[in-house]
């Protein structure tokens, strides 16, 4: 099996394209689809993310019923009680919700080692030699790094838009667009980082391959970022990013 080349940012392989990147994105889910080897890997995010809702709704549970007993002590009569179990609902809705976030936001995080995992069977499958697999905890803090990175970016960006369309709603008709597009560049660079640190690319290495390649990053990042906007469920395309993005870096080598 060949050795992996080196990546050539500054020598795309043909005139990159936004179907390039969407035409990679689907690659990736056929690549998930096809493998069963690969399915246990693919299950980890979602499987992770409802063990933590779980977990955490239950803490908040139980955290709520202690600060509620203690807010409204001994409850008398009908109308106290009834004030008592809708207060109860309430909290435990926004408990449940708070839980089902932040489980999502922890789920990719945790995902680490398996996210890996599909990168090198991607790899495999296109016929180069995998990546070295990278100690369980560095693989963790790499993943934790991609997510607070994209957050960095990505709120101070969407507040911006976001307040821009309060103080003057017309703007949505910019705002809303610039809002797919920076979801798409971000989705992009996030799940792109799972190839290039399993590579050992440095920063100015990754950038030079995005900036290269940003209209087929853009084209990669649109479908991701379009069905992120239901909550929970790019958790499900998380595996299928990712076994994308591998490719998409794989396509773009220099072939030399």
């Amino acid at each position: 099996m060949s050795s992996p080349l080196p990546l050539a940012p500054h020598v795309p392989m043909g005139r990159a394209t936004v179907f390039d990147g969407v035409r990679a994105f689907f690659r990736g889910f056929g690549f998930i689809v096809s493998r069963p080897s690969v399915w246990p890997y693919a299950a980890v995010p979602m499987l992770a993310a409802c063990v933590l809702t779980i977990g955490l709704a239950v803490l908040g549970i139980w955290g709520a019923n202690s600060a509620l007993e203690s807010l409204f002590g001994v409850v008398d009569g009908a109308l106290e009680r009834i004030g008592y179990v809708a207060t109860q609902v309430v909290v435990y809705v926004l408990v449940v919700g708070a839980a089902v976030l932040l489980a999502s936001s922890l789920a990719q995080p945790l995902s680490g080692p398996a996210l890996d995992a599909i990168v090198r069977a991607q790899e495999k499958a296109f016929g180069r030699e995998a990546s070295a697999d990278p100690p369980f905890f560095e693989s963790v803090a790499r993943s934790i790094k991609i997510t607070l990175l994209t957050l960095a970016i990505g709120v101070p960006v969407f507040v911006l838009l976001s307040l821009a369309e309060l103080l003057f709603p017309p703007a949505m008709v910019v705002t809303l667009p610039l809002k797919l597009v920076a979801s798409s560049l971000l989705a992009a660079w996030n799940l792109l980082d799972y190839p290039f640190g399993l590579r050992r690319m440095d920063f100015r290495e990754r950038y030079a391959f995005y900036r290269a390649h940003l209209r087929s990053c853009f084209g990669f990042g649109l479908p991701v970022a379009l069905i992120a906007l239901v909550p929970v469920v790019g958790l499900l395309v998380l595996p299928v990013g990712v076994a994308g993005a591998t490719r998409l870096v794989l396509e773009r080598e220099d072939p030399r």
